[in-house]
């Protein structure tokens, strides 16, 4: 027969497989947070790489003198999946005379066959988007809205 004291030292069987189970869930909790995180800073880097995108191709239509609908179409085209309209975004496009001192709403010409935008002139291009968590694990870090601004100078139209 054994000594009492030595029946603790070396723990029975179903202690230790217990003990493995505890640890193993705590490793799955761990690696779980871990995928998810992964999978969260993914998306929200895709996402903000398409409004960039999609700001740069807003600023270039309007650089190139198309109507203010034809920049709208554009910018949401290449934001899609993510919503540039209200409530969750908005394209705001500007237009400076002084070199970007100040800047006013950017409409098109009175024949509606381009934008207002004098040659040389600078178009802003603002896009912003909300940003939605997909597992909800990090809701309130990555429920954000996010904006990009682009500034380009308007070029001539060809003939003028």
């Amino acid at each position: 027969m054994q000594h009492p004291k030595l029946k603790r030292l070396h723990p029975s069987r179903r202690a230790r497989r217990g003990q493995a189970l505890v640890e193993f869930a705590l490793v799955v909790i761990l690696l779980i947070a871990l995928v998810m995180g992964i999978i969260e800073f993914s998306v929200f880097g895709k996402n903000s790489l398409a409004i960039a995108n999609a700001t740069r191709e807003g600023a270039r239509t309007a650089a190139i003198g198309r109507t203010t609908t034809q920049i709208r179409e554009r910018v949401a085209r290449f934001a899609s999946p993510l919503s540039v309209v209200s409530p969750d975004g908005s394209v705001v496009l500007e237009v400076s005379n002084d070199k970007g001192v100040t800047y006013s709403t950017l409409g098109d010409n009175a024949n509606g066959t381009e934008n207002a935008a004098a040659p040389d002139a600078l178009v802003r291009v603002r896009v912003s988007s909300l940003n939605r968590s997909v597992t909800g694990a990090f809701g309130a870090l990555f429920n954000r809205q996010m904006q990009t601004t682009v500034i380009m100078r308007r070029e001539s139209t060809s003939g003028t």
